[in-house]
C-alpha cells in the first residue's frame, strides 16, 4: 500500500479570534469531500443563518465548511444550534431546546449526530445536509418531537421535512406537544446493518436522501396523511417543501428500513405485512414503490379450496330429447308422432287430427326439398 502524499493541511475548524473551536463531532461529509457538516462549542463565523440566529460561546453550534467554486479559499457557515438537554444547547440555555429531554447520553440531539449510528448525511456535489434534531430549529416546528431538517448550504435555506401531507394534523406537530415514538421522525442512521440486497443493489447502505436533494424519505408514526390511520411507523417522502405517505397507513405492522436510490425513482422498505396477494407469510419483505410503476404484476389469486356441496359445482340439466327414444327414423324422413291407442268409438276423430298433424311434417320435409 503506498503512502499518502499530503501537499497541505486545511484546518478546518478554524476560529477567527484564535479562541478555541470546542468541536464536539462530526455529523456528515459529503462524498467529494467539498462540503464538512460539524459541531463545536466556539463561534467559528459572523453573522447570523437564513432564521436570524448566530452562534453562541458554549453552544452546540452546527457548522458547514464549504470549499467549491464559490468558496475555492474556503467558507464557514452557522447553520443552527442543536440541543444536548433540558433546555440546553451545550452548556446554554436554549428556548428552542424541549425542557423534557433528558441530560443522559441518549435522549437529547448528541447521539443524532455523535452517535454510532448519527442520524445525519450529505449528498454529493450539491452537499445538502439532511440530519434530525428534537430542537425547534423553524418557526413551523411547534412541538417537542424529534423532526427530519434539509439544510440547502448554497442558499442558507433550513427546511423542516417532516411535515404534514397539505398541512394535515397541524402540520406535522403533535397536539399533546410532547415528544415520544409517536411523535419523532426519524431517518436511517449511518451504519445500519441493512440487508445484502440493499447494499448490492442501491450501492448505499443507508440512504435517506437523493443526490439531488430534492427527494428524502424518513418514518414516523405519526399520522402525516389521512390516510395513515393504523397508528404504527409507516414509510413518507418529502419532495420539494411536499409530503406524500408512501406505505398503505393501513399495514397492521410497521413499517422499516426505509431508503432512496440515488436517483430517487426507487424507495425501498421492508414490512412483514403482505402488502400484495402473492405475499402470504409473516415474515420481513423488501418492497420497492416505483415513480411511474413499473414492479412486478400482480399474481392472480390462487384456487380456493372447497368442501362439501360447495365442491360439486353448478347442476346442468340434459338436454331435451326431440323425440321420444323408442322412435326410430328412416333415413330422410321426418319423425312421426306417435298415436296413443284409444277406443274404436273415438278413433276415426283422433285419426284426423294425426293426419294433420302428419301433413304439417310433410309439409316441412317439402319445403326444404324445393330449396335445394
Amino acid at each position: 500500500m503506498s503512502k499518502r502524499e499530503v501537499n497541505s493541511l486545511v484546518q478546518v475548524s478554524h476560529d477567527p479570534n484564535g479562541e478555541a473551536a470546542e468541536v464536539q463531532g462530526v455529523l456528515a461529509v459529503s462524498p467529494d469531500g467539498s462540503h464538512v457538516y460539524f459541531v463545536a462549542r466556539g463561534v467559528l463565523s459572523e453573522g447570523s443563518n437564513a432564521e436570524g440566529h448566530a452562534p453562541m460561546i458554549g453552544a452546540d453550534n452546527l457548522y458547514v465548511y464549504e470549499r467549491d467554486e464559490r468558496h475555492p479559499a474556503g467558507h464557514l457557515a452557522f447553520i443552527a444550534d442543536l440541543c444536548s438537554g433540558p433546555g440546553l444547547s451545550g452548556n446554554v440555555a436554549d428556548l428552542s431546546c424541549p425542557a423534557n429531554l433528558e441530560e443522559g447520553p441518549y435522549d437529547n440531539d448528541r447521539p443524532l449526530w455523535a452517535g454510532l449510528t448519527p442520524e445525519a448525511q450529505a449528498t454529493g456535489g450539491g452537499g445538502f445536509l439532511v440530519f434530525s434534531s428534537y430542537g425547534q430549529l423553524l418557526p413551523n416546528d411547534t412541538d417537542n418531537a424529534k423532526d427530519v431538517y434539509r439544510y440547502d448550504p448554497e442558499t442558507g435555506v433550513l427546511d423542516r421535512v417532516s411535515i404534514g401531507e397539505e398541512g394535515y394534523h397541524a402540520n406535522g406537530n403533535c397536539e399533546d406537544g410532547v415528544k415520544g415514538m409517536g411523535c419523532d421522525a426519524t431517518i436511517q442512521g449511518r451504519g445500519t446493518q441493512e440487508t445484502h440486497f440493499v447494499r448490492a443493489e442501491l450501492g448505499s447502505a443507508s440512504r435517506a436522501v437523493s443526490e439531488d436533494g430534492s427527494r428524502i424519505v424518513f418514518l414516523t408514526a405519526e399520522p402525516l396523511s389521512p390516510d395513515a390511520v393504523n397508528g404504527l411507523e409507516n414509510a413518507y417522502e418529502w419532495h420539494e417543501g411536499k409530503v406524500s405517505l408512501v406505505s398503505t397507513g393501513s399495514d397492521e405492522q410497521p413499517v422499516n428500513d426505509v431508503v432512496i436510490t440515488p436517483g430517487g425513482e426507487d424507495v425501498i422498505f421492508t414490512t412483514v405485512a403482505g402488502l400484495l396477494p402473492q405475499d402470504t407469510d409473516s415474515v420481513a419483505d423488501i418492497y420497492d414503490a416505483r415513480l411511474g410503476g413499473g414492479g412486478f404484476p400482480v399474481a392472480p389469486v390462487g384456487h380456493q379450496s372447497c368442501s362439501g356441496d360447495a365442491c360439486q359445482g353448478p347442476l346442468t340439466n340434459p338436454a331435451p330429447l326431440l323425440v321420444p327414444g323408442s322412435v326410430s327414423q328412416a333415413s330422410g324422413e321426418n319423425f312421426a308422432l306417435p298415436v296413443k291407442a284409444m277406443p274404436k268409438k273415438k278413433a276415426k276423430k283422433r285419426k284426423g287430427k294425426a293426419k294433420r298433424v302428419s301433413r304439417a311434417h310433410h309439409g316441412v320435409k317439402a319445403d326444404r326439398g324445393r330449396g335445394r
